[in-house]
């Protein structure tokens, strides 16, 4: 039997990179940033929050945080 975790889990992937979740964090100026305060908003716990907003952020803009487009990091 799965969690309830598990269930839900793709459900709030899903929020965060598409539509009105997407719509919360992608248009600031710091993206990341933005992100990573919608998601400690929500209640995700901070030793989990800046893993989980690297990925989220990966999934639905195709490069990582702090790559600015050269894939550099700087």
């Amino acid at each position: 039997m799965a969690s309830k975790l598990q269930l839900v889990a793709p459900q709030l992937y899903s929020y965060w990179t598409r539509g009105k979740g997407l719509a919360r964090w992608a248009a600031s100026p710091t993206p990341y940033r933005a992100l990573l305060a919608a998601l400690a908003s929500e209640g995700v716990p901070p030793g989990q929050a800046k893993g989980l907003a690297a990925n989220i952020y990966h999934s639905a803009l195709g490069t990582w945080p702090g790559e600015h487009g050269g894939g550099h990091g700087h």
